[in-house]
């Protein structure tokens, strides 16, 4: 197997099982893949104020993260964003800081990523 290959067959996303005892279940929370957090501070960076948006933070986070143990799928899909916004905030919140830090993701870290990623898109469209 070549070097190439055993990295990309490598299961390097790590998980936990978490009790979410206001819901009477327990999910899957997975670390996030690459693309995932590339997405995720895209969408969750406000360039108005300079902070991180928490409205599209936290649904992309648990769509992103949230797995059902039993079938491996996940739990969330992106259309369910205001339904997660219904939900408990104090639920919603640790669940999400969960997977943030299992993600090795800290809040400073997404407003400087999205800083980072709207420089590099207007740098991008000053050349066309």
């Amino acid at each position: 197997m070549s070097l190439r290959d055993q990295i990309v067959a490598a299961n390097d996303r790590t998980s936990k099982q978490v009790e979410v005892p206001e819901w009477g279940v327990t999910v899957e929370l997975r670390s996030m893949t690459a693309g995932q957090r590339i997405a995720m501070y895209q969408s969750a960076y406000d360039p108005n104020s300079g902070q991180t948006d928490l409205k599209t933070l936290y649904p992309a986070v648990l769509t992103a993260c949230v797995f059902d143990p039993k079938t491996k799928q996940p739990v969330f899909a992106q259309e369910d964003a205001e339904a997660i916004l219904d939900k408990s905030g104090v639920v919603i919140e640790r669940i999400a800081m969960e997977a943030i830090s299992l993600s090795g993701i800290s809040e400073s870290a997404v407003t400087e990523a999205g800083k980072a990623l709207l420089g590099n898109q207007s740098d991008d469209s000053s050349m066309n």
